[in-house]
């Protein structure tokens, strides 16, 4: 049956896009929620309302490594963004999914920082103290692909505030950016323990997404703690979450991790076949970099020269 509004068909359809995404992305009637979404904000005039059913749209194709339909939505939402008249909550709502619009590919990190900055006094301003830890995610994205630690550090105390950190959601994507943080900075103890808080968390609220993405990086920590066996059980736990989501972006860490193992024990034939897939994928989907769930600089150099040297 047809609802009363458009309005309401547009937030319907917006909450369903978030709810599968984090715990049922495999959902049959994922793409009619997606076209769903989208159509019904066409029909809304409050620029909020389509602002925030986009912007959920776009967190999926985030999510899963859809970048080029990403980009194709963020520029729709970036007109309705700077459309005239526009009231702060409706800019605020924007500035959120900042790091989601890929700055990358019209501006710079640097510009980035300055966005986040801006919207974290506007929320502040607002009373918008909710947002703030997404906000703040944003930034540490850019502070970690400007390779600037002591920024990402300001932006970690900043969600450290209990009405940040109030809800696992949140906690959870906290720990999992921070034991990156952690493992940058030398400290395999306190990036264990955070990727280890990361999983449990995303198991607590039932999301596969959250939890496979803190696994990915718990096995980028044990294979610097030299944890074979434990290895082998997260990758085998990390494979069978495919099946189910069919996510080809985790596949693509997955494999860019699995080919690290492989170099480092010298299985040079099994390491070359591994990051062949993993480029592979990346050609594919048009990955121009692995963005910050696999924010290891020098270890992605390593294996660009192995692909290299490989032809």
């Amino acid at each position: 049956a047809p609802l009363p509004s458009p309005e309401m068909d547009a937030q319907i359809a917006s909450a369903m896009v978030c709810s599968l995404t984090y715990r049922m992305p495999w959902h049959e009637n994922m793409a009619d929620w997606i076209e769903r979404a989208v159509r019904a904000s066409e029909k809304v005039s409050d620029p909020v309302a389509r602002l925030m059913a986009r912007g959920n749209v776009m967190e999926y194709h985030a999510i899963f490594g859809n970048f080029i339909e990403l980009h194709q939505v963020a520029e729709d939402l970036r007109k309705i963004a700077f459309s005239p008249n526009l009231p702060p909550m409706a800019h605020l709502a924007y500035m959120v999914r900042i790091v989601y619009l890929h700055d990358w590919m019209h501006g710079s990190w640097e510009e980035t920082i300055r966005m986040v900055k801006n919207a974290i006094t506007l929320a502040d301003d607002m009373g918008a103290h909710f947002l703030q830890g997404v906000i703040c995610l944003s930034g540490i994205v850019g502070a970690f692909e400007l390779e600037n630690l002591e920024l990402a550090g300001e932006f970690f105390r900043i969600m450290e505030h209990q009405d940040i950190l109030g809800k696992r959601g949140m906690r959870g994507r906290f720990c999992s950016m921070r034991s990156i943080y952690h493992m940058q900075r030398g400290d395999l103890a306190l990036a264990r323990q955070d990727a280890e808080n990361a999983v449990k968390e995303g198991m607590k609220i039932g999301s596969i997404i959250y939890e496979t993405y803190a696994r990915i990086k718990l096995t980028y920590i044990l294979c610097r703690t030299g944890e074979k066996k434990r290895v082998a059980e997260e990758l085998e736990k990390i494979e069978e979450s495919f099946g189910a989501m069919g996510h080809i972006h985790l596949l693509y860490l997955a494999r860019l991790t699995q080919a690290s193992i492989h170099f480092d024990e010298g299985r040079t034939q099994e390491a070359r076949r591994t990051l062949e897939e993993a480029f592979s994928i990346g050609r594919t989907k048009r990955y121009a970099f692995t963005f910050y769930s696999y924010w290891q600089p020098r270890e992605m150099a390593r294996l660009c020269a192995e692909a290299l040297d490989a032809g």
